[in-house]
């Protein structure tokens, strides 16, 4: 069952978001595997909601979502890098893996976000 939260106007409410607002983010779990080039978007996403919202799953998908967005930005990297050789050294089947990689990581990176909206969706209470 799910953990009980405190009402917004409980004293212990006003302490939790006194501390969330002087803590800025949360550390990743250090079991997780959160790649060092993708702490900046490791905080971004942590920063995307109330920090006393996160749940240590909903950490270990957000740590799995950086990793993602930090691969697709080396390939993004490497397509321009191809995509800039002219003439013969260009190889056309490798931009379009690149490219083909590229998509199916967005479309990844999508299904994870609109996961990890959906269980604030189911945990927001029906006004």
């Amino acid at each position: 069952m799910a953990e009980k939260r405190d009402r917004s106007d409980s004293v212990s409410a006003e302490i939790q978001a006194m501390k969330n607002a002087a803590a800025d983010t949360i550390e990743p779990p250090a079991h997780a595997g959160l790649e060092k080039k993708a702490e900046p978007f490791w905080h971004d996403n942590i920063r995307s909601k109330a920090l006393d919202s996160w749940t240590p799953s909903d950490l270990l998908a957000a740590v799995e979502l950086a990793n993602n967005q930090l691969e697709i930005t080396l390939l993004r990297k490497e397509l321009r890098k191809k995509e800039r050789v002219q003439g013969e050294g260009r190889d056309e089947d490798v931009i379009k893996t690149l490219r083909k990689q590229i998509v199916e990581w967005q479309r990844t990176i999508l299904a994870q976000r609109d996961e990890m909206q959906g269980d604030d969706l189911l945990a927001s209470p029906v006004h």
